[in-house]
């Protein structure tokens, strides 16, 4: 994942210099400078930062690594249904042990809509609750493996690493087709002009950053 980070460093710096544009032209100085300060080396320098001190947690896990929606597939019925009946985990190429809030925070900021982030407890409390059945059926007891305690203390240290990630990603995914962009072949410089240009995704790309920001910088009901 660090060779990633750094393969990726001019289009991640391109994302987040359009992040500010779009906080700054829609008003939102107050969010902005926030984050700037959350931020002061950047986008890229805090992802390398998490993936250097989760390297030294106790309470590690195998993770998955690189866990956003790009790599799931969704097997739906035939009958016409809302819900998936099964999932699969693609690319395991950066598999390692790690905190699992590295894997979660990043699942959930890249996913979540304002609607789900305003039920991040609940989500987290729902994903400790399946943890906790899973690990009694291993016969582990939840509260000497892995309390809700040690939970929270971990998203609060490592969840800026999924934030830091889907502030990236999230520009990517939302663009409607028409608005694909090669970022490989294309300068840093190049894919912030083109994403501020895009404006059949524009509207949509700013909704889901505006509400991932505000919520991050906001949210503290544990």
């Amino acid at each position: 994942m660090k060779n990633i980070i750094e393969l990726t460093k001019n289009s991640v710096d391109a994302a987040e210099k359009c992040l500010y544009m779009m906080l700054e032209k829609n008003q939102q100085f107050k969010a902005a400078e926030k984050l700037k300060e959350l931020l002061p080396d950047g986008v890229t320098a805090k992802i390398q930062q998490m993936l250097r001190i989760q390297e030294h947690e106790e309470n590690a896990v195998l993770v998955h690594g690189d866990c956003w929606n790009n790599n799931y597939m969704f097997k739906y019925p035939k009958q016409e249904k809302t819900l998936p009946e099964s999932v699969k985990f693609l690319d395991f190429q950066v598999t390692k042990l790690s905190s699992p809030v590295m894997d979660l925070s990043y699942h959930i900021y890249a996913t979540a809509s304002e609607k789900e982030l305003a039920q991040l407890k609940e989500l987290l409390q729902i994903y400790y609750s399946s943890l906790s059945s899973m690990l009694k059926k291993l016969g582990c007891d939840p509260e000497k493996v892995f309390p809700y305690e040690e939970l929270i203390r971990q998203w609060k240290k490592y969840s800026c690493f999924g934030f830091a990630m889907s502030s990236f990603v999230l520009q990517i995914v939302l663009l409607e087709k028409e608005d694909t962009i090669d970022i490989e072949a294309m300068g840093g410089e190049n894919v912030t002009a083109n994403m501020l240009k895009s404006n059949n995704s524009l509207n949509k790309i700013y909704s889901r950053l505006s509400a991932l920001v505000e919520h991050y910088l906001e949210f503290d009901d544990f």
